[in-house]
């Protein structure tokens, strides 16, 4: 059985539910005053900016608007992953998850399928797809065989794990989910 936890921070309707230990990965979050926040919290960040949520992934893609693969990979702990170097990791082919916002503070999430090593995208080509598409900031969460889309109960995407006696491909478990629902109040009760 293979470990399925994630090294980062998890903070949930405002509980921490899993705390990094002082791994060092890049996270995205919103804070209670509504502000959206990415980077590498420190343990007294994740306490004292009062996250209502924020979840941690591995490489920070897109920093203000520019590539900033290469920094991150320089700036992460390389446990966070397990495809072999940080330099592999960001340069394979694979599936990829992305969790960001544009200028304008609307959060977007992004789901590409892939096998690792065979198809999918690389974490430098997709930061500048990225910022093409006028992401300001955006983190990288779990990928390869992770990258699973559901919408309403319903799979919508090709997830490259395969079960059921290895012919039929499948979701697997993963420590965390990102949920996106309608808002529970209209745009002019956000601030």
């Amino acid at each position: 059985m293979r470990d399925v936890s994630t090294p980062g921070n998890i903070v949930s309707d405002g509980v921490l539910v899993q705390s990094s230990g002082g791994v060092q990965n890049a996270h995205l979050g919103l804070t209670r005053d509504g502000h959206i926040f990415t980077g590498y919290p420190s343990h007294a960040d994740v306490h004292s900016l009062n996250f209502t949520q924020l979840v941690g992934g591995v490489i920070w893609l897109v920093r203000d608007g520019r590539n900033n693969v290469d920094s991150s990979i320089q700036s992460e702990c390389p446990i966070t992953q397990e495809t072999g170097t940080m330099d592999t990791f960001a340069s394979s082919l694979s599936g990829r998850t992305v969790l960001g916002h544009d200028a304008e503070g609307r959060v977007h999430f992004l789901a590409v399928d892939g096998k690792t090593f065979k198809y999918g995208v690389s974490l430098f080509g997709l930061a500048d797809s990225l910022i093409r598409l006028g992401i300001v900031n955006a983190i990288n969460l779990d990928g390869g065989g992770s990258v699973t889309v559901l919408a309403h109960g319903d799979l919508v995407n090709r997830p490259s794990d395969r079960c059921m006696d290895n012919f039929i491909k499948c979701e697997r478990e993963v420590s965390t989910a990102v949920c996106v629902h309608a808002p529970r109040c209209s745009p002019s009760e956000w601030l």
